[in-house]
């Protein structure tokens, strides 16, 4: 019997550990909300590669917290046809999507084993009701997703092929470093089709690119690990496409 309580003791301390080290993810929180969200996002549910969180459509209720691994969100055309929105990692909030309507606008999907935490929209609005901490935090995570979506468009719309590889590794490099991990060093959770996907190029051009890029000395590549070995160069890319814009108009 004993053993049996030894064992469901550390049970419970694994599970406080993990919920510590989600809401440690959410920088600029008091003690006490701290304290409250562990209480309520209890133990992770655990999602492995190509399945779904939620999907277009499906009835939203939760904000979930990505406490480790990563997701590619999408929207599918009525031929099937996928096109990736962006991509989520650690210590981010996702779910915005269905606070207006209730339904989810894309489809959230892992792409390597990940475990999220679920936080109800209803029990969240209770908790920040009183604590502005976590108010501006929600701002903070509404206005980086927003900013990132933005950030897509004009992309899509403004940049050449060059730029917005340069520019995929640049906005990943600062979220690898918003959460605490080396800048430089990336792990691709995502093939180079999700990739050539999102950035709305041809896989031959991402490939042809990424040989490019490593026989400049901007970055290594081996697999799916990415050494960025001068984000200057990388950010010049982006700045000389921008200026080539300017004396065009």
């Amino acid at each position: 019997m004993g053993s049996i309580h030894a064992l469901h003791h550390a049970t419970q301390a694994r599970d406080s550990d993990a919920s510590r080290h989600a809401i440690g993810l959410l920088s600029g929180l008091s003690a006490e909300t701290r304290k409250r969200l562990e209480q309520l996002i209890g133990r992770p549910r655990i999602l492995h590669r190509g399945e779904r969180l939620f999907s277009a459509g499906s009835e939203g209720d939760s904000l979930y917290l990505i406490n480790s691994g990563s997701f590619k969100a999408h929207v599918d055309s009525d031929a099937g046809e996928e096109q990736i929105t962006g991509f989520h990692f650690t210590s981010d909030l996702i779910g915005f999507d269905a606070l207006e309507t209730g339904r989810h606008t894309h489809t959230l999907e892992a792409l390597e084993t990940a475990g999220v935490y679920r936080i109800p929209f209803e029990t969240l609005q209770q908790i920040a009701r009183g604590d502005s901490d976590l108010q501006r935090l929600l701002m903070k995570k509404i206005s980086r997703q927003l900013g990132d979506e933005h950030r897509t468009i004009f992309m899509l719309g403004r940049m050449n092929a060059e730029q917005r590889l340069a520019q995929f590794f640049i906005r990943l490099s600062q979220v690898m470093q918003e959460s605490g991990r080396m800048a430089d060093e990336l792990n691709l959770s995502m093939p180079r089709h999700d990739i050539a996907n999102y950035l709305g190029l041809a896989l031959e051009t991402v490939s042809r690119l990424l040989h490019r890029f490593q026989s400049s000395g901007l970055l290594k590549v081996a697999h799916r690990n990415v050494q960025l070995l001068n984000l200057d160069g990388l950010q010049h890319i982006v700045r000389k496409g921008d200026a080539r814009l300017a004396q065009a108009h």
